[in-house]
């Protein structure tokens, strides 16, 4: 289990016209993850996630500055994919086919293709602050040795009318901390793209410098 942690964010957050850039913001905050188990309507999250904003576009923000909005958002994908996908609840809503082995100098790994279950009405997803019947596909590509998840990609079938695609994939790595190490997301990408116009919008997540959350408790007289 992942200790309370602390991890600087990256999130770049772009609009697409036909292949041209429209619009982008670059929010660059403190991220924080609480260990906070919870569940509504099987929709699950791990722990808690907070963040404290220091820059946008690359100027200073002010402390307490509120996230801005974005082109585009996507939410809990630093913990939703993989609990979604693998958590032990989980795998009866999904069948599973193991697809090809990669091997090279410095990986071993497995591909899983992943699919929900045709029917399955218990498992959600949340798209737009909605939540819907998760219809979903994907593939995890998993070390052969460790059985780590190395990269995980779930595209959504079920999708509101005016959306043809929303696909979301994170890319896993070692991390250290408090000399133990942990495999956590190091890098998340989503899009999204609209059923009748030529706009997409994407949101890309980078993680470093992950440490141990500490909070500094004071006793009042």
């Amino acid at each position: 289990m992942l200790p309370d942690f602390v991890c600087n964010e990256r999130v770049t957050s772009t609009e697409f016209e036909s292949g041209r850039m429209r619009k982008q913001r670059v929010v660059d905050s403190i991220f924080t993850g609480v260990q906070r188990s919870s569940q509504d309507n099987r929709v699950r999250f791990a722990f808690a996630e907070s963040r404290e904003v220091v820059a946008i576009d690359g100027k200073p923000a002010r402390k307490g500055t509120p996230f801005p909005k974005l082109p585009y958002q996507f939410a809990g994908g630093f913990s939703s994919l993989l609990i979604t996908t693998f958590a032990t609840d989980n795998l009866q809503y999904h069948d599973y086919t193991i697809a090809d082995r990669y091997k090279s100098e410095g990986t071993d790994a497995l591909l899983v293709r992943f699919a929900t279950k045709e029917g399955q009405q218990t498992l959600r997803s949340v798209f737009q602050g909605a939540q819907l019947v998760a219809k979903d596909v994907g593939a995890a590509w998993i070390d052969s040795k460790s059985f780590h998840v190395l990269r995980l990609l779930r595209q959504s079938l079920n999708l509101p009318p005016g959306f043809t695609r929303s696909t979301a994939t994170a890319d896993y790595s070692p991390v250290t901390i408090d000399e133990k190490q942990f495999w956590m997301p190091t890098k998340i990408r989503a899009e999204v793209t609209e059923r009748n116009s030529e706009a997409t919008v994407s949101y890309v997540a980078e993680y470093s410098d992950c440490r141990r959350f500490t909070a500094d408790i004071k006793l009042l007289p």
